[in-house]
């Protein structure tokens, strides 16, 4: 984390605004279940906050995971940052995760 993030627990509802994630995306439902049973030993989500509202940029599998379990909040760390920031900071981080940028896209509101 630098200086401008904060780890913080977000509403996942405030994320996708009320939708299951996966109704927003193809996500690999191995990947999912494998998540559900130790969401609390993973690693937090990454969220930027936005002129437009909040776009998860690494940790869909992670919320999908989380509503699947009933949860209304995830653990994320929260950037301040523009949609086209968020879409870089996925194709970094998840270099060799095919399609993350793609997920972004398609789910920023």
């Amino acid at each position: 984390m630098n200086g401008r993030d904060a780890r913080m627990n977000i509403r996942i509802e405030d994320i996708f605004e009320g939708r299951l994630v996966e109704e927003v995306l193809d996500l690999d439902e191995a990947r999912i279940e494998s998540f559900r049973p130790r969401l609390d030993q993973l690693p937090p989500v990454t969220v930027f906050v936005t002129e437009d509202g909040l776009v998860l940029a690494d940790g869909f599998h992670r919320v999908a995971a989380a509503q699947r379990e009933g949860r209304a909040i995830v653990d994320a760390i929260v950037r301040a940052g523009s949609a086209s920031e968020a879409i870089e900071y996925a194709s970094l981080v998840d270099e060799d995760e095919i399609g993350t940028p793609d997920r972004v896209l398609r789910a920023v509101p």
